[in-house]
């Protein structure tokens, strides 16, 4: 079943004007309250932005105007910006991006679309959303019903991104 969603989870970058249920997105909430973190920490906190007027200021801050035509976006933001994992890499970015991928799978389970966005300007969304000093956003989720379709997508081959015990 999760691997379903996995196929059908794409980038959809238009969304039909309709609301999403209180009921989905609190099972979006939810998955993303389950995911991993560091030592447990969960340093995230999960801004939902719908109010319209802060959904066209987006164009100003992302990259791409289809987020402020989006029913909602997710601000997923992590504090223990400073942690580094003993691996070298900062723990932050890790329990972000595996929250942001429980957010993206969810969100397919309930028949939703998806993207996750990184082109944005941090300082501009900071703003948007008065964000303390202390976080970072390190990823914004658009989510809506779609209104476009999936393309076909070219994914490697299993041999071309696998190998057994040596690189």
């Amino acid at each position: 079943m999760l691997l379903e969603c996995f196929k059908q989870r794409y980038s959809c970058r238009a969304y039909k004007d309709k609301p999403i249920e209180e009921e989905k997105l609190a099972s979006i909430i939810e998955a993303a309250e389950l995911s991993p973190s560091a030592k447990n920490i969960q340093p995230w906190k999960l801004v939902i932005i719908q109010d319209k007027q802060k959904l066209k200021k987006l164009t100003g801050v992302c990259k791409q105007d289809f987020p402020a035509k989006s029913p909602l976006v997710i601000a997923v933001c992590c504090n223990n910006l400073e942690h580094i994992m003993a691996c070298g890499h900062p723990s932050s970015l890790a329990d972000g991006f595996g929250m942001t991928m429980s957010i993206l799978l969810q969100a397919s389970a309930e028949g939703l679309g998806s993207c996750w966005l990184g082109a944005f300007n941090q300082e501009k969304i900071a703003e948007l959303i008065s964000l303390p000093k202390e976080y970072s956003v390190l990823s914004l989720i658009t989510i809506g019903y779609p209104d476009d379709k999936q393309e076909e997508r070219i994914r490697k081959s299993t041999e071309e991104i696998v190998v057994y015990d040596n690189f």
